[in-house]
């Protein structure tokens, strides 16, 4: 797996050297983002998500795609690419990841908190399933005490993912889609 992490940290770091990497339209009207954040980062940010989200001991196939369909939206990165990052998504060993390990080797140089980002998309990821776990949850307020991101914060993230919850669901019913 560490090898497999290596060659797609390569072929991300290709991929931004070229300066090809626009930001996405999802990016600009989700995050606010106006420049790219390097895909390089991806690999232990990830690994992290993956680790968190399978606290519960599974990694339900609805959180997986949650992660995949999110890294293509945000990304601009070319197909073969993407489809690497999936690959190595669903190939990731989460059950042997030390999650202090992977936080560590975050870099936090980035137009946007990745140290809050990762723990909403955490939380994001978690709730996939409709199964926020109390592992999960554990897993989470690890994350944020590792990377420092204060209780307030975690909470109105908590809070945050609970009502784009509850408006989807709401869309859906005034829609006839639920």
């Amino acid at each position: 797996m560490a090898n497999q992490a290596i060659e797609l940290a390569k072929q991300f770091d290709k991929f931004d050297e070229k300066k090809e990497a626009g930001v996405s339209l999802y990016a600009k009207r989700h995050y606010n983002i106006t420049s790219n954040l390097g895909h390089a980062i991806g690999v232990s940010y990830i690994g992290a998500l993956l680790t968190i989200a399978g606290a519960d001991g599974e990694l339900a196939e609805d959180e997986i795609n949650w992660l995949i369909e999110e890294q293509r939206l945000f990304s601009s990165a070319p197909k073969e690419v993407l489809d690497q990052l999936a690959e190595f998504i669903r190939k990731f060993d989460w059950r042997s990841a030390d999650l202090d390990s992977l936080l560590k080797d975050l870099k936090y140089d980035f137009p946007i908190n990745i140290k809050h980002k990762l723990i909403y998309q955490a939380i994001k990821m978690s709730h996939a399933d409709r199964n926020y776990h109390k592992k999960e949850l554990k897993a989470v307020w690890k994350a944020a005490g590792t990377l420092g991101v204060p209780k307030d914060i975690v909470i109105a993230l908590e809070n945050l993912v609970n009502i784009e919850s509850s408006l989807d669901k709401m869309r859906h019913a005034l829609l006839g889609t639920a």
